[in-house]
């Protein structure tokens, strides 16, 4: 069993897993690391707080209502 800091640990590393994902144009991997990091946060009692993802989702959205309004 993990203690909560190995698992804190370990969602910071899901995090930045997901970013190099990400950037590295990797969705498939960005999808797996994110929902590791929304499980981890959940089990720690975080979901209430801001995803580190938040910005991303935003800049879809915008993207979403420019392609609408077109």
């Amino acid at each position: 069993m993990k203690t909560e800091k190995e698992v804190r640990e370990y969602l910071l590393e899901c995090e930045q897993n997901a970013l190099v994902s990400l950037a590295a144009n990797k969705w498939e991997r960005f999808g797996y690391w994110g929902a590791q990091s929304v499980h981890l946060r959940k089990i720690l009692g975080l979901s209430h707080t801001q995803s580190p993802f938040r910005d991303f989702a935003e800049l879809a959205r915008q993207k979403l209502n420019q392609l609408e309004v077109k």
